[in-house]
This record gives C-alpha cells, structure tokens and sequence, in this order.
C-alpha cells in the first residue's frame, strides 16, 4: 500500500487534542455520478460512508463490486485519521488508486464498510474504461480491507462473491479472479 505523493492535509490542533481539517469544506456534497457508468450491472452504487454521496461503485447481485467512476473526493472529516492517506486518485504513486471508506450497500450479507480506512491501494485499473471492451474494474476485498482494483478477462473463473463457496478474489500471479477457499479474519 502507497501512500499520497503531495504534502499532507492542512489541519490545525486544538489544545484538547482534536484536529479540524482546514483543507477546504467536506465532500459530502452533490459530485456529479452515473450511475453503474457505462458497464451497469442493475445493482446497488455504494455510498462513502457517512455520506449520502455516490461513491463511484456498483454492488452488482453476484455481489461482484466494480469502480465505474475515478476522482470522487473522500470526506476530508477523515483528514485527521492517521490511516488516512488519500483524498483523489492524484494523490496516489503510479498504478495506485484512492479508496475511499465505502460503505457496503443494503444487498450485501457482510454489513459495515468494505474498506476501513481511505487509503492507496494497488491499481491495474482506476476504472471500468481503463479495463479491455467489456471488462469491468473489480474491487478485490478481503476481512474488509481493499487489496486493490484488476480488470476483470474473459479467463476469469468468477466476477463476484456469489459465484463461489466462499469468495472471488484476484491473483496477481495468474492475472485473474478465481474462486479462493475460506480466509479468517479479524
């Protein structure tokens, strides 16, 4: 995992301790969003938590999670977070991307956020327009945390959760999703 490339947030303590973001006015505003973008899959766009602003996912019903929107500010409340890292893809290294703390929507049987901490993450894609004709770009998740962003092929031996006894998830090695056997988590 990298970390932003600018300086950090302007923030300001108090002298209990607190730390006010000064960096300009929270996100949680009206950012223009299509839903499901151009690759759709009739299903659930997640939201940044804490916010009713469209993050730029899809919860597709094979539970497969796609990211068909880039550059959505995350809610600068997290600025004093110190697992906070990012804000917009820009301020991740090369073939790194921004997630935000998403919140899993209502279809999904693990409630709570898919990421919990907004951070850079490893990025084959950023999006579904940066994968081949067809192809989304999956987020591949695992105990809660974003292991990074990969296009999904046409090699694939699944595109969600769904279509597994217990997950999907990317390989690296093998530059495709298949289905992996049961991991614990924290």
């Amino acid at each position: 995992m990298g970390g932003p490339t600018g300086d950090p947030p302007d923030t300001t303590g108090d002298s209990d301790g607190t730390c006010e973001p000064t960096a300009g006015e929270p996100v949680c505003s009206a950012i223009p969003v299509t839903p499901g973008g151009d690759l759709g899959c009739g299903g659930e766009e997640l939201t940044i938590s804490g916010c009713d602003q469209l993050a730029g996912y899809e919860l597709c019903p094979n539970l497969a999670v796609h990211r068909h929107t880039a550059s959505i500010p995350c809610d600068d409340s997290q600025l004093c977070d110190p697992r906070f890292s990012c804000s917009t893809d820009e301020e991740c290294g090369p073939g790194e991307a921004c997630v935000c703390d998403v919140t899993w929507g209502e279809d999904h049987p693990t409630p709570g956020p898919f990421s919990r901490y907004t951070s850079c993450v490893s990025a084959q894609c950023r999006t579904d327009a940066d994968c081949a004709f067809g192809m989304r770009c999956g987020v591949d998740t695992h105990c809660r945390d974003v292991q990074g962003l990969y296009c999904h092929t046409p090699e694939d031996g699944c595109e969600g959760d769904a279509d597994c006894p217990e997950r999907c998830g990317y390989s690296p090695e093998e530059k495709r999703w298949f289905c992996m056997g049961h991991v614990f988590c924290e």
